[in-house]
């Protein structure tokens, strides 16, 4: 049976579901608050995320996006269990509210998030933060 916190009940949607996803959403329940136990413990569940990571690599998504942002800088392994746990998340919220819809970020998610002139703001704004006066010139 599903086992949350107390006094919590299951949502229509999930109760609809048959014994094997009322397992699966316990085992997930339990894999996003304890997710280094949970690959440690559960090899099957380690398996099927890491094919299913390995699928949205290979996909234009955010997903996808993430895994090979993270690929370059930490290497292939770590990314899969990233990017798996992340989709483990996703698949929690979407089991745990049936109201809850998947809108995926898009692959320029990232770079919209990351500009140069936000970063020297950023910057400014932490030197001033200290005492510190800032005058920029731009480097020949």
């Amino acid at each position: 049976m599903w086992s949350g916190p107390a006094g919590a009940t299951l949502p229509p949607l999930v109760t609809a579901f048959n014994t094997v996803t009322d397992q699966l959403f316990v085992l997930l329940g339990d894999a996003v608050n304890r997710m280094r136990t949970a690959y440690q413990n559960n090899p099957y569940l380690a398996r099927v995320l890491g094919e299913a990571v390995a699928g949205a690599a290979r996909t234009n998504t955010f997903l996808g996006e993430r895994y090979r942002r993270l690929a370059r800088r930490r290497g292939k392994n770590k990314a899969i269990v990233s990017v798996g746990r992340s989709l483990l998340v996703i698949i929690w919220h979407l089991l745990a509210n049936p109201d809850t819809d998947f809108i995926d970020l898009g692959v320029g998610y990232h770079d919209t998030r990351a500009s140069t002139q936000r970063a020297i703001r950023n910057h400014i704004r932490h030197l001033q933060a200290l005492g510190y006066t800032v005058t920029l010139h731009p480097a020949a």
